[in-house]
């Protein structure tokens, strides 16, 4: 039985035992779920669960199921978590794209433009309508991409991981923006994996696990532990595991390192062992400092670089790779996988000499390597040829992780490492985090999510318009410091 809403609000939408399907494995199985008007619904469950299945479902993408769904004549929009803005056009022309209204044979733009502005002006975006959407900040593309949502007059809107490239600020700004838009009457259904945010926006949480409905409750009155439980299926009695470093001598040495324009005069001595987070609003230059020392902008750094106590040339990402170095970036599906290769393909890729013992591809190797790597890391999937952009988000990232262990790494950059991943998955990289460092290994991460930052770092650091504004021991840093450090103001 679905628990209700106190407020006795009219029903948006309702489903009742949908199922799912694909060949013989079942992915959704009797599930129920009801939106309100006026209600941000948190859909929550591990990657896997069949969030995103249910999401088609929900929107009519999907039209094959078992069960109904009734949405009782209101028009359903999804926000994704890759936009679906062209980035070249204008503001305008996106809210507008494919459904531009017209007088004849001819666009009336004088009407477009009126209700564009009409629509900004509900979600208090002051922007120039006629600017290309590549000018704005994610934040303001967030907007837009609402807006687009509510020239359809949509009434339910799903909104699928919406923060995940946000600022801290821009979080709040967004925040803001949802609960107008629930004044407003409308029913927001909200996939999430950052438990703050969970708790901050949900009237009610409805979790999914294995394509099963495991319960429905108002979000007062669920507890994170029950919470987690329903998710994973047993308790997870620490969020975080416990960092017990044993460091080593100075493994990677940084003199001020820089990208010009991008980084100034970076400044690190990191120990084998030594997890050193990486602190910083959208724009300090956090990524283009990984970028840089990684060899994505060629040779075209500055400052000192070196290796177990040996001068590192920086050339190219061939040449890091050579130097024992790895780098998972923060956006998987752009940069860190080929979607449309299996599992043992991808984690190969970074190493392919290891599976080409006499110059020729040995598949065997390859496959094998993948096993094990499947097996340590906990991969789930039906086999090491599963195509990868069939995995959950979560597995996704493990796959990732693979490939670039298998490089041997000494050290290895980690950019966002948790980003889209569920609790449960976001555990076991804390835990594989903590077995890298016990075999020496140097981590440096760069976080957005602040809990995060300071439970997995041994130090901080906080950047700001590309250079250093704290350096921060893990006894002495709070979010408070990190955020001023974040906001220019450096530390005494």
């Amino acid at each position: 039985m679905l628990s209700q809403t106190p407020n006795g609000a009219p029903i948006l939408l309702t489903a009742s035992n949908v199922g799912k399907s694909f060949g013989t494995v079942r992915v959704l199985d009797g599930v129920p779920f009801e939106l309100r008007s006026g209600e941000v619904h948190v859909l929550a469950g591990e990657n896997g669960a069949g969030k995103s299945t249910l999401i088609k479902i929900l929107a009519g993408i999907c039209s094959d199921f078992d069960g109904t769904v009734d949405a009782r004549g209101n028009h359903v929009s999804v926000i994704h978590q890759e936009l679906s803005l062209i980035d070249s056009m204008s503001a305008e022309d996106n809210i507008f794209l494919g459904r531009e209204p017209s007088r004849g044979p001819l666009l009336d733009r004088c009407t477009q433009r009126a209700r564009a502005a009409e629509i900004c002006g509900q979600l208090e975006l002051e922007i120039d309508l006629n600017e290309p959407v590549e000018n704005f900040a994610m934040s303001v593309k967030n907007r837009i991409e609402i807006a687009k949502a509510l020239s359809l007059d949509a009434r339910i809107i799903i909104m699928d991981e919406p923060t995940s490239a946000l600022t801290k600020p821009e979080c709040e700004n967004f925040f803001e923006l949802i609960e107008m838009l629930k004044a407003s009457g409308c029913g927001i259904i909200y996939i999430s994996h950052k438990m703050d945010e969970i708790y901050r926006l949900a009237d009610r949480i409805t979790v999914l696990r294995d394509g099963k409905w495991i319960g429905t409750a108002n979000a007062a009155e669920l507890s994170q532990g029950a919470f987690v439980h329903w998710m994973i299926g047993r308790e997870l009695v620490e969020q975080f595991p416990a960092r017990n470093p044993s460091l080593g001598e100075i493994r990677l040495s940084l003199k001020d390192f820089g990208v010009p324009g991008l980084v100034e005069n970076f400044t690190l001595d990191a120990r084998a062992g030594e997890i050193i987070g990486i602190a910083g609003l959208q724009g300090s230059g956090s990524s283009e400092l990984f970028n840089g020392l990684f060899g994505a902008y060629g040779s075209n750094v500055r400052g000192e670089v070196k290796i177990d106590g040996e001068e590192f040339v920086v050339r190219s990402p061939r040449t890091s790779i050579a130097g024992q170095m790895a780098y998972v970036t923060n956006d998987r599906k752009d940069t860190g996988l080929v979607l449309g290769m299996n599992i043992a393909k991808n984690i190969s890729l970074a190493s392919l000499a290891g599976v080409s013992p006499y110059g020729w591809m040995s598949t065997h190797t390859e496959t094998e390597k993948a096993r094990a790597h499947g097996t340590s890391l906990r991969i789930r999937a039906s086999g090491v040829e599963q195509t990868v952009g069939e995995l959950s988000g979560g597995n996704q990232q493990k796959v990732v992780l693979a490939k670039w262990l298998e490089t041997k790494p000494k050290i290895l950059l980690l950019d966002e490492p948790t980003r889209g991943v569920d609790v449960g998955a976001k555990h076991e990289i804390y835990e594989l985090m903590n077995r890298l460092t016990r075999q020496g290994i140097t981590i440096l991460m760069i976080s957005t999510e602040m809990p995060e930052l300071l439970a997995m770092s041994d130090r901080i650091m906080v950047l700001h318009r590309g250079q250093i504004t704290a350096e921060l021991p893990r006894a002495q840093a709070t979010q408070e410091k990190i955020l001023r450090a974040a906001m220019g103001e450096v530390a005494a």
